[in-house]
């Protein structure tokens, strides 16, 4: 692979992150890393900062999950329909993968 496709790539991966940034570096992504170190702290403080409405709300989810240990019913409920309505054909990957496996562990794990 050339230096010239690298480039290529990351400017495609740039092109569709959405949302605002948070402090010049996208939201999405710094959740996800944040999660990954399992920081939540972090990644929900990332997310509360973020201008998006579907951002901070996910900032919600993470702070119930770390303070519950589970998500309500009502929560799982409008995540999934806020997959189903916005995320779903988002082209940003970590937006995505961030609903899908937060999502799909509940399903799974939990039976809701």
């Amino acid at each position: 692979m050339t230096s010239h496709t690298l480039t290529n790539l990351s400017l495609t991966l740039i092109d569709v992150l959405q949302d605002e940034p948070v402090e010049g570096h996208p939201v999405w992504p710094m959740i996800y890393y944040c999660l990954r170190c399992g920081d939540l702290q972090a990644a929900a403080d990332i997310a509360q900062q973020a201008v998006a409405p579907n951002v901070r709300e996910f900032s919600g989810y993470i702070r119930e999950y770390s303070s519950q240990g589970h998500l309500t019913e009502t929560s799982v409920r409008n995540m999934k329909y806020a997959y189903r309505k916005e995320v779903r054909n988002s082209l940003d990957p970590f937006k995505r993968y961030m609903y899908c496996m937060t999502i799909m562990v509940i399903v799974t794990l939990l039976g809701i």
